[in-house]
């Protein structure tokens, strides 16, 4: 009863010593019936419905992370586990070291949120900095996980690029490496995928 008021306006709320009374045992005087919204929900639309949601979740970071196994660019951190699945960037064509790592994928997270076509979040696994993508909206569809995906991959590229060495396959088929540091928005940079960089060598 660390919480008990006694005003004129609450008498009506004494039944009786064995009667429980919630106003008692916190600060709020009323109290949202969560469980009545649990039972209509069940009534209405049938265990059936929720059992569908949960697994299409499960199935959906399942398929992530079969995508982020099979991406070049993208390493998978952790099995996909009840619609969550944690992973970061890493482009196998670039090297980069766990300080560099962790600024990308700092840097994609923000991309991600300011972007809003989705929200993700972070975590911390044995200190590495992961991605953790989590698909609990039934309303979730594949082409929506595989869209954020892509675009954690562009974000993740773009960001590579002007912290590392990243080879690219240009038209003609050779292959140009940007030079570490020199990102910029002048005339002479070639455009190459939406991003600006300068070449430091074209390689045959």
């Amino acid at each position: 009863r660390a919480f008990g008021i006694h005003h004129d306006i609450l008498q009506d709320s004494v039944w009786g010593a064995r009667h429980p009374n919630g106003a008692d045992h916190g600060l709020q005087l009323s109290r949202q019936d969560r469980a009545l919204k649990i039972w209509l929900s069940i009534r209405i639309f049938g265990m059936a419905a929720f059992r569908a949601a949960v697994t299409q979740g499960i199935d959906l970071a399942k398929r992530a992370a079969n995508w982020v196994a099979s991406s070049p660019t993208l390493e998978l951190l952790t099995p996909a586990s009840a619609g969550i699945v944690c992973f970061r960037v890493n482009p196998a064509v670039a090297e980069l070291d766990e300080a560099e790592l962790h600024r990308i994928n700092k840097n994609v997270l923000a991309r991600v949120f300011w972007d809003g076509s989705a929200f993700i979040s972070s975590t911390s696994l044995h200190d590495t900095f992961a991605l953790r993508m989590c698909v609990i909206n039934h309303t979730t569809t594949w082409d929506d996980v595989r869209e954020t995906l892509e675009n954690i991959t562009r974000f993740g590229m773009e960001a590579a690029a002007s912290a590392g060495r990243i080879e690219r396959m240009t038209p003609d088929g050779t292959r140009r490496r940007d030079r570490r540091g020199e990102i910029g928005s002048s005339d002479d940079c070639p455009r190459q995928g939406g991003h600006l960089a300068r070449v430091e060598e074209v390689e045959k």
